[in-house]
């Protein structure tokens, strides 16, 4: 469980990290536009002054450009590849800057807002739903601190149970809806 667990959470942890590193790179962008940069010049000075994570994606795109790759299309894949969907709205701007000749920065500004407003709505629906969390870890703890307790308190409890037939059945029984309902707890907490 710890080998699936431990590193999804750790993805989890950058992919948020990273999310909430794209505003302040966006608005480095803006800054670097601002004074005459051109768009691949602003990235590049914004991808400078971002911070890990972030920097090492977008250090890999800002290389791949210097090869000759589109630096539309890599951070397009950097955005897939680490589901960050916000770099490739990045990437969709410099597109159709690219291609129609656009400013990019009321675009860009338009993002930023939305990445901002977004963190909000998470951080409010995370407060709301604590009571729910809670209630779930809660629901999900019981019944395995109750056996501990009961296996602690009378060890020969467990040993009549595991001894005889219809216990081993009931325990097996028992097992299953725990799992199962732990399962769906889980679920309920992901929806959260």
């Amino acid at each position: 469980i710890f080998g699936f667990l431990l590193p999804n959470h750790r993805l989890h942890r950058r992919q948020m990290q990273m999310i909430a590193q794209v505003p302040q790179f966006i608005d480095q962008m803006l800054r670097s536009l601002s004074t005459g940069r051109s768009l691949e010049s602003a990235i590049r000075f914004a991808a400078d002054e971002a911070a890990p994570p972030l920097r090492y994606v977008t250090d890999r795109v800002i290389r791949a450009a210097d090869l000759g790759a589109d630096m539309v299309e890599n951070l397009s894949e950097a955005a897939k590849l680490h589901h960050v969907r916000e770099l490739n709205l990045i990437a969709l701007a410099m597109r159709i800057s690219n291609n129609h000749g656009s400013s990019p920065r009321d675009m860009l500004e338009s993002i930023v807002k939305m990445i901002r407003q977004q963190e909000l709505a998470r951080r409010e629906l995370s407060a709301m739903t604590g009571e729910t969390r809670v209630s779930a870890w809660t629901l999900g703890l019981t019944p395995i601190l109750i056996a501990a307790y009961i296996m602690v308190m009378n060890p020969d409890y467990l040993n009549i149970l595991i001894q005889d037939p219809t216990g081993r059945t009931t325990m097996m029984i028992a097992l299953a809806l725990q799992a199962s309902g732990a399962g769906i707890l889980w679920r309920m907490l992901r929806s959260v």
